[in-house]
């Protein structure tokens, strides 16, 4: 009875341990060359795991390099991701269609936080192989978690 007792009083003085969180996250590219929207999860915390649910990615065309191309984004493409510190960083592997494939990098820092939305700012680069050679496509992308 006494070691119940003193059981139970022990476990009232643990501290309570913080719940993880997650938040929506959504990526989005926009540009002459690539539109791509990603939508997902993201843990709190450094090496917070990410989720990514739904998307899509479209590939401009490329005048004497490929045709317009759209993926939508399917289970498996992320490839890694990284958050540490104020870095989030998200690696895609685009799927084999129409003789190409490719890798889309996402590469953002934290530009405004801690309030109810992060917002991440950076680029992506996405290098692509196929019939006419490698390819190489740079510009800005922007991710939101809150």
């Amino acid at each position: 009875m006494v070691v119940r007792f003193f059981f139970g009083l022990l476990l009232l003085a643990l501290p309570a341990l913080p719940a993880a969180a997650t938040a929506s996250l959504t990526c989005t590219v926009e540009d002459r060359n690539l539109k791509a929207e990603l939508i997902g999860n993201i843990g709190s915390g450094d090496g917070a795991g990410i989720q990514i649910t739904a998307g899509e990615i479209v590939l401009k065309p490329v005048r004497g390099k490929y045709d317009a191309m759209t993926l939508p984004l399917e289970a498996g493409m992320v490839a890694q991701f990284w958050t540490l510190d104020d870095e989030l960083r998200i690696g895609l592997h685009l799927p084999d269609k129409n003789d190409r494939s490719g890798y889309l990098a996402i590469l953002t820092r934290l530009v405004k936080g801690p309030g109810d939305i992060a917002r991440y700012d950076g680029r992506y680069v996405l290098r692509t192989n196929g019939p006419k050679g490698p390819h190489e496509l740079k510009g800005r992308a922007k991710c939101d978690a809150g």
